[in-house]
């Protein structure tokens, strides 16, 4: 599959395999990050978990993705995912957007090289990964083995595309046209139930993740309730002890702290006063 390729011609596909899937990847977090931000409603506690906003205006201002949060996106990355799927997905992206079941694909091949050479390119990356690992001073056989089956996954899927094309190739010059396109349409299908399968498994994913931030909401808002209680119950003792509702504030805003609640806000606390305040008709400086 590589017999005819030269040493400039193997660090151009290297270039290309790099570039595709940083783009992939990179892609796969802008989407996640606007589909969460076009879903959260503006009052939602989950905005200010996941994003910062830019304190510009409600016209001009806008909101930043906290990059720590990256790991709760629930999505294919680099270091939660093969390459070789990833690879899969991109040129399956490439030749088949667009496509229907009136018209079959036509593959396009980057001009770094045909697809199969692509995934044996990507085979000896990851194998030299592997001999890496395994050449460090502190040897570590669980990377160096995973390293080695992606490498054993991509050459096989780079057999399975040799084999395709010649088999395509060979039909067609016996004029054998709709078996090479039955052997296309048996390959965009197979695709398509690959591309089933991963979409449920992240569905799946997102829908644990979902499920841990509801308990985690719930937890967070129980302790909230339990410190506005306490203040106002303690505030009620002797309203008149503080000059303003801010002073009491940032009084109750450290008294909670040293009863081991997280550190609030004295604007929080003082919100929660007023708020109570003036539902018993207290009026407040």
């Amino acid at each position: 599959m590589l017999r005819e390729f030269s040493e400039e011609q193997f660090e151009m596909a290297a270039k290309r395999i790099y570039r595709e899937l940083d783009d992939h990847f990179h892609k796969q977090k802008e989407n996640a990050i606007s589909r969460l931000l076009n879903d959260t409603n503006a009052g939602d506690e989950s905005l200010g978990r996941f994003f910062d906003w830019d304190e510009g205006t409600s016209g001009n201002g806008r909101w930043l993705f906290k990059a720590e949060m990256e790991d709760k996106l629930c999505i294919p990355t680099a270091t939660n995912s093969s390459e070789v799927d990833a690879l899969r997905n991109i040129i399956d992206d490439r030749d088949y957007i667009g496509w229907n079941e009136a018209t079959l694909p036509k593959p396009r091949e980057f001009p770094e090289g045909r697809d199969f050479q692509l995934f044996a390119v990507l085979a000896l990356w990851l194998l030299a990964d592997a001999l890496n690992f395994l050449n460090q001073k502190a040897v570590d056989l669980s990377i160096a083995g995973e390293h080695a089956l992606k490498a054993m996954d991509a050459v096989c899927y780079a057999e399975h595309l040799y084999e395709s094309a010649w088999l395509v190739s060979y039909t067609k010059n016996v004029n054998e046209e709709a078996q090479a396109e039955a052997l296309l349409r048996q390959r965009f299908e197979h695709q398509e139930l690959l591309r089933h399968s991963e979409k449920m498994r992240l569905e799946q994913m997102r829908e644990e993740m979902s499920k841990k931030s509801e308990k985690l909401n719930l937890i967070r808002h129980a302790k909230n309730h339990e410190a506005k209680q306490l203040v106002i119950d303690e505030w009620k003792k002797r309203p008149s002890a503080f000059i303003s509702a801010e002073k009491a504030g940032g009084h109750f805003a450290d008294w909670l702290e040293a009863k081991g609640f997280k550190k609030y806000e004295p604007r929080t606390v003082t919100t929660w006063i007023r708020s109570y305040a003036k539902e018993v008709g207290i009026r407040l400086r």
